[in-house]
């Protein structure tokens, strides 16, 4: 038998993510993120699942192109736009809207004097302080892209929000104060993109929020919260994790009080102890940095985690599971066994261990 360790894929789970993001915007257009291979979900069997969608956000256009070539047809949004001009030509053959975010891309656009209709969402500078155009540069670049032979005249404005998950903090309020000063300028525009996944779920009732769609076009991008995350705890419960991450156990071994386990000695018995070991480690994608006592699911009964994650296993504290065996099922997040609480004791979050798992990992697709 090979090497048990399998990410299984709840589509089911998915589906139901996806309307609750509607149902939380239903006046919205929404455009599934699905970007870094669907935040390692496998972008091709996600992007068939999320049929209700308006359309897509990717990074780049390798990503899109992967989508078109599986003949995925809605509508993709690139939310880096272009890397290079020779890009624009597949961009407008091929249902694609792209993102303006540099001085760079605007020269881009304005010396192709083409009439490709190409549709252009400029992304302002609201406080994230990465991509963006800053906001009188992006009032300058609307007049110009409105002038443009190769773009359409319904020109997006977009933002993205840097502290959406905080809401002790002012930074989204002052985001949107930045972007609504920017709109009055620009009275005529008449799509707008703000809300993340955090701004899904906290920010839709926003007043700012709420005079800036009045009238226009809104679309909403959920990412993190299709695949079953959330910065919130009263979403936890109607979030379903999509992906489950499991092993086996392949050894279990006696260990004397005072024996220590795995490298680094971190882990030392307290007690008599019983340590099984499960056939998963970084190499697969799980996080070395897990602290002692991060939780394992062992045949559905949650048990700790004892001593440094190597490449290939770990080690788990079973000495409280008598029944525990060789074979045993271990699941190391996903159903029964939140994400968040892996992120929290390895010092990261759920983004970077859902990206991360390794291509040796088996993937399986199902409803449940």
């Amino acid at each position: 038998m090979s090497r048990d360790v399998t990410a299984t894929i709840n589509i089911s789970a998915l589906q139901n993510n996806f309307k609750l993001a509607k149902n939380l915007q239903p006046q919205a257009k929404m455009m599934a993120v699905v970007k870094s291979d669907a935040y390692g979900h496998g972008v091709i069997p996600v992007a068939k699942a999320l049929n209700e969608t308006d359309g897509f956000a990717v990074s780049c256009i390798d990503e899109a192109q992967k989508l078109r070539g599986a003949g995925i047809t809605k509508k993709i949004i690139l939310l880096e736009g272009v890397h290079t001009a020779d890009e624009i030509d597949y961009i407008a053959s091929n249902n694609m809207e792209m993102v303006v975010h540099s001085d760079w891309q605007l020269q881009v656009l304005m010396a192709e004097k083409r009439s490709l209709n190409l549709k252009v969402w400029i992304k302002i500078e609201t406080g994230m302080n990465r991509l963006g155009l800053a906001p009188k540069q992006a009032i300058s670049a609307y007049g110009k892209l409105k002038s443009a032979t190769a773009v359409s005249s319904d020109i997006g404005l977009a933002t993205h929000f840097a502290n959406a998950d905080d809401l002790n903090s002012n930074h989204t309020q002052q985001q949107l104060h930045i972007f609504a000063d920017v709109l009055c300028e620009l009275n005529d525009c008449k799509r707008v993109s703000l809300l993340n996944s955090a701004g899904i779920m906290e920010w839709g009732e926003n007043e700012i929020y709420k005079q800036i769609c009045y009238g226009r076009e809104v679309w909403c991008r959920p990412g993190i919260m299709l695949y079953g995350v959330s910065p919130f705890s009263e979403y936890t419960a109607k979030l379903q994790s999509v992906m489950t991450l499991k092993s086996r156990l392949i050894a279990i071994k006696d260990c004397a009080c005072g024996e220590c386990v795995s490298y680094g000695s971190r882990w030392q018995a307290q007690r008599d102890s019983r340590i099984a070991v499960a056939a998963i480690g970084y190499g697969d994608g799980y996080p070395r940095h897990a602290i002692d006592g991060t939780p394992v699911l062992v045949d559905n009964k949650q048990v700790p985690l004892s001593g440094r994650v190597t490449m290939d296993m770990i080690c788990i504290d079973v000495t409280d599971m008598p029944e525990a065996k060789v074979g045993n099922e271990v699941v190391l997040w996903g159903k029964g066994l939140p994400i968040e609480e892996i992120a929290a004791s390895s010092d990261t979050i759920g983004y970077e261990l859902l990206c991360g798992v390794t291509r040796r990992v088996r993937t399986i697709y199902g409803k449940e």
